[in-house]
């Protein structure tokens, strides 16, 4: 993992290289999606830390994994999904959204079998089980992480 990183590191050096040198020195950082690889170490670091500072990193961590799973499902059902359906609303309310869903057969299914690679019919039982994944993963995760001892948790 040290070495992916570190030629990762080194690629995004020289992208920003190219891009300051593309606009004679206007642009100066890295474009966003390059750090995207980068999380994955941050992220071992920041469990690596919570996991050695007892309860309250425990808990932490714990809320930590259910956040992102309801961050992912909320992703899929309030926003990605409405989104390239074309949900009329800007801002999304539940009442709406539920009674969106309601008639989704109708336009909304229409529209979402012309913008996305598969048919909408399989589109809800494919974030259901994406949903159903993260859901699953965070509390295992989060079993596991309960289950830790102190002894456990020191190289």
């Amino acid at each position: 993992m040290l070495a992916a990183c570190l030629s990762h590191v080194a690629a995004l050096a020289y992208a920003t290289a190219a891009v300051h040198c593309f606009t004679k020195g206007q642009g100066i950082a890295p474009s966003p999606w390059y750090v995207q690889v980068l999380l994955i170490p941050g992220w071992c670091l920041l469990f690596l830390g919570l996991s050695r500072s007892g309860v309250v990193g425990r808990i932490t961590g714990i809320a930590i994994v259910w956040l992102w799973a309801y961050v992912i499902v909320c992703t899929y059902f309030v926003k990605l999904i409405p989104f390239y359906a074309g949900y009329a609303e800007g801002r999304i309310r539940i009442g709406p959204l539920v009674r969106w869903y309601g008639g989704f057969a109708g336009g909304p299914g229409e529209i979402l079998n012309s913008t996305s690679l598969a048919p909408a019919a399989l589109l809800a039982p494919l974030g259901a089980c994406v949903a159903g994944c993260a859901v699953v993963l965070a509390a295992k995760s989060c079993s596991q992480r309960l289950k830790w001892k102190e002894k456990e948790c020191r190289l």
